[in-house]
C-alpha cells in the first residue's frame, strides 16, 4: 500500500469519525437537556395525573431518538399549545430521520471518496510505468540505432619528410553502428619509451581531422610519425612504441561520443614481427 493510499484512508476515516461523533455529541446533549426539562416540570406538578412526555412512537422512530425528540407535555395548556407541540414533535422526527440519511450519505460519499483517490493513485502509477516503458523503449531504439566508431588496428609505412625517413603510422577507425557519425575527429601522439607506461593522459593528443564516418566506414586517422633512430631502438628491443589516441563524433541523436586508445608496439629481441 503506497503512502498516498494510507493518507487518502487515514483522511476518510477521520472525516466519518468527526461527522460521527458530532451527530452522537448533538444527540446526547438534546437527551441531557430533555431530561432535565422533564424533571424540572415533575418537580413543580407533582399534582398532575397522567403521562408527562408526549405521545411516543413517532414515525417509527428508534427508542433513543423518541427520547431525544420527545418533550414534555405542558401540565396546563389549550388545545392549539399541544397542537404546537404535536407538530413540532413531528418535524423533529423529520429532522432525525434527515439526519440519519445524511449520515448514510457522509459514509457512501467517504467510500466513494476512498476509491476516487485509489483511482487517481492507480492512474498516476500507471501512467509512470508506460513513462518508463516509453523511455526504455526510446533508449533501447537510439542504442541500436547510434553510431559506434572504434579503432580496428594500425596502418605502417615509411615516409620521408623534410629529406629525412620517418615510419608513419595511423589508427584505422570504423563505424559499426546504423547510423553516420558526425563531425568525426580523432589524432594520435606517438611516445617512445623504455619504460613501460602506467597512466595515459589524453589531453595531450594534438591536431584533429574532422569528417563523417558513415556505417561500415573506415577512416585512418592522422599520421603519427617516428624517427629512424627512434624506429631502430623500437625493433632492436630496447624500447616500445606507446600510441595514444581519441576519437569524438556525433550520433543521430545529437549526442556526443569519444572513444579512446593507447597501442602499445614493440619488437621482441631477434624476432622480424612487432608485437601490438
Amino acid at each position: 500500500m503506497s503512502r498516498s493510499h494510507r493518507r487518502s484512508i487515514i483522511a476518510v476515516v477521520g472525516v466519518l469519525g468527526f461527522g460521527f461523533g458530532a451527530l452522537g455529541s448533538a444527540l446526547i446533549y438534546a437527551e441531557h437537556e430533555q431530561q432535565q426539562a422533564i424533571a424540572h416540570q415533575t418537580s413543580g406538578n407533582q399534582h398532575q395525573a397522567g403521562p408527562q412526555q408526549s405521545d411516543t412512537n413517532h414515525a417509527g422512530l428508534p427508542a433513543l431518538a423518541e427520547r431525544v425528540i420527545s418533550n414534555p407535555e405542558p401540565g396546563e395548556g389549550t388545545e392549539r399549545e399541544r397542537r404546537d407541540l404535536a407538530a413540532q414533535e413531528n418535524t423533529a422526527a423529520w429532522a432525525f430521520w434527515m439526519v440519519f440519511l445524511s449520515g448514510l450519505q457522509l459514509i457512501v460519499s467517504g467510500f466513494g471518496l476512498w476509491a476516487l483517490l485509489r483511482t487517481i493513485d492507480q492512474g498516476r502509477k500507471a501512467l509512470k510505468r508506460a513513462r518508463d516503458a516509453n523511455r526504455i523503449a526510446d533508449d533501447t531504439a537510439r542504442r541500436q540505432l547510434r553510431a559506434y566508431v572504434l579503432p580496428i588496428g594500425i596502418e605502417w609505412s615509411f615516409e620521408i619528410v623534410g629529406g629525412e625517413r620517418y615510419v608513419s603510422i595511423q589508427v584505422k577507425w570504423q563505424n559499426s553502428g546504423a547510423t553516420p557519425g558526425a563531425d568525426f575527429t580523432c589524432a594520435a601522439l606517438p611516445m617512445v619509451s623504455d619504460v613501460v607506461l602506467t597512466s595515459m593522459d589524453f589531453s595531450i593528443v594534438g591536431p584533429r581531422h574532422a569528417s563523417t564516418i558513415g556505417p561500415a566506414m573506415v577512416l585512418l586517422a592522422p599520421r603519427a610519425l617516428i624517427s629512424l633512430p627512434d624506429a631502430h631502438a623500437v625493433w632492436s628491443g630496447s624500447k616500445a612504441i606507446y600510441l595514444i589516441g581519441k576519437a569524438t563524433y556525433k550520433d543521430a541523436f545529437n549526442k556526443c561520443h569519444e572513444a579512446q586508445h593507447c597501442y602499445q608496439i614493440s619488437f621482441m629481441k631477434d624476432s622480424e614481427h612487432p608485437l601490438t
